[in-house]
């Protein structure tokens, strides 16, 4: 596992075929995002 933060940069982004999601509330302009996890596949719920 890997963690990182940034405060700039895009909200989507891969690592390799890993999906990344950029959460820094700079770039997603809210205090929370919810993710909705179905073991297969990541969908971002605004």
């Amino acid at each position: 596992m890997l963690h990182g933060h940034t405060h700039a940069g895009t909200f989507e982004g891969s690592v390799g075929s890993v999906p990344v999601f950029n959460v820094a509330l700079p770039v997603i302009g809210r205090d929370f995002f919810v993710f909705e996890l179905d073991g297969a596949t990541v969908h971002a719920a605004a």
